[in-house]
C-alpha cells in the first residue's frame, strides 16, 4: 500500500468509516457500556481500546528508538480500566483520538517506519469490529451509529442468536 492510500484510508476510518462505522462513532458509548463484559474472562470495549492504544504507543515509541520491553507488553497489552467513571472513559477516548492523530502524523512523515504503520490499519479495523459486536450484544440502540455523512448505520439486526467462539461470544444477525 502506498503512503497516500494509507493516509486516506486511515483518515476515512476515523471520520466516515470504510465500509463500516467510523472509529470515532464506534467508541461513542457510555463508560458503563464500555466496561461491560459479555461474561467473565472476556474483554470489554474499554479493554479493547486500551489494547489498541498500547500498540499504537508501542509502535510510535519503537519508531522513535524507545521500544518497550516484554514486561511492559505483558502488563499493558490488555489493561483493565482503573476507574470505570465517565470522566475516565472520556479521557481514554480522547487519548485514542490523539494517538490516531500521532499515527497519522507518522504516516505523513513516511520513511522507513511506514511499513510498520501499515499493519495498524487491519489491527484497528479488526478490533473495531469486536467493539461493534460488543455494542450489539448490549441490546437495541447500542449497535446504531451515525456516519460522518449523517446516515444512520446498523451493525447488527433486531433478531439475534448466540454463538460462543474462542475469542469472545458473538451475536449473529438473523435477516
Amino acid at each position: 500500500m502506498d503512503q497516500q492510500t494509507l493516509i486516506r484510508i486511515w483518515e476515512e476510518a476515523w471520520t466516515d468509516g470504510v465500509w463500516y462505522a467510523s472509529w470515532e462513532k464506534a467508541i461513542d458509548v457510555t463508560a458503563a457500556q464500555a466496561a461491560w463484559r459479555p461474561e467473565p474472562g472476556r474483554h470489554s470495549i474499554w479493554q479493547i481500546l486500551n489494547h489498541m492504544l498500547f500498540w499504537q504507543d508501542y509502535t510510535l515509541r519503537a519508531l522513535a528508538g524507545d521500544k518497550p520491553g516484554r514486561e511492559e507488553v505483558d502488563r499493558r497489552s490488555w489493561e483493565e480500566p482503573l476507574d470505570p467513571a465517565e470522566s475516565a472513559w472520556t479521557q481514554v477516548r480522547q487519548r485514542f483520538a490523539a494517538s490516531c492523530g500521532a499515527m497519522l502524523d507518522s504516516m505523513r512523515a513516511g520513511g522507513t517506519g511506514l511499513e510498520r504503520l501499515v499493519y495498524h490499519l487491519p489491527h484497528e479495523s479488526y478490533h473495531m469490529g469486536q467493539i461493534m459486536y460488543l455494542r450489539a450484544m448490549q441490546g437495541p440502540g447500542t449497535d446504531r451509529v451515525t456516519s460522518g455523512s449523517g446516515k444512520q448505520e446498523t451493525g447488527i439486526g433486531k433478531r439475534r442468536s448466540f454463538l460462543s467462539v474462542s475469542c469472545f461470544p458473538l451475536t449473529l444477525v438473523s435477516a
